[in-house]
């Protein structure tokens, strides 16, 4: 896949689909003289969980509780992808999942040896990929993840993310160091 800029990327994050909450019915049980059977026309609501789904589509993409605080991708990889002047990235979606591969421009934001660094942030709204920002460098069009000690953050909510990308530029220098130790470990060029 090609990278597309920073335009580009806001109007794809746009696109994203949008999400509702919405109430889970379930049939009713009758007693016959047959047993317990389903109903054929009665529902009851579900009181503890909700579900969600694509706003004006029905297929539900998860169940969570209902004090589950839904929060749309663009709220997000906007903030993320606006802080940099210029960016390149890429953007993946799939059922209620979305992975951001951004990487700025500038000398600042390349290894020692050249390579891009960039950001891999994942996002769904079923809580599996709680808002994550991973850092990786960019080799002959490979996104090579580092060690997820020096180079991972988990948020379960939206609060801190700008932060985190706020002292992305402090963590640079140990991504440049994490990545001169691996070349060097592998004594060549990957």
């Amino acid at each position: 896949m090609r990278m597309k800029n920073k335009e580009q990327l806001l109007t794809q994050i746009e696109q994203l689909p949008k999400f509702v909450l919405r109430d889970i019915y379930i049939k009713s049980e009758e007693i016959t003289n047959d047993g317990i059977v389903e109903s054929e026309n009665k529902y009851t609501k579900e009181n503890r969980l909700i579900g969600i789904t694509e706003k004006h589509q029905s297929p539900i993409i998860t169940t969570i509780s209902k004090n589950y605080q839904l929060v749309q991708f663009d709220a997000v990889f906007n903030p993320i992808v606006n802080y940099f002047s210029n960016v390149d990235g890429e953007l993946k979606y799939y059922w209620g999942s979305s992975i951001l591969f951004l990487f700025p421009d500038g000398q600042e934001f390349k290894t020692d040896d050249n390579h891009n660094i960039g950001l891999i942030v994942t996002n769904s709204v079923n809580k599996m990929m709680a808002i994550n920002i991973n850092f990786c460098v960019l080799y002959n069009d490979y996104k090579v993840m580092l060690p997820k000690d020096i180079s991972r953050f988990r948020q379960l909510h939206l609060g801190k993310v700008k932060e985190i990308v706020e002292d992305y530029e402090s963590f640079i220098s140990l991504i440049k160091e994490s990545w001169k130790t691996i070349t060097n470990k592998f004594n060549r060029d990957l």
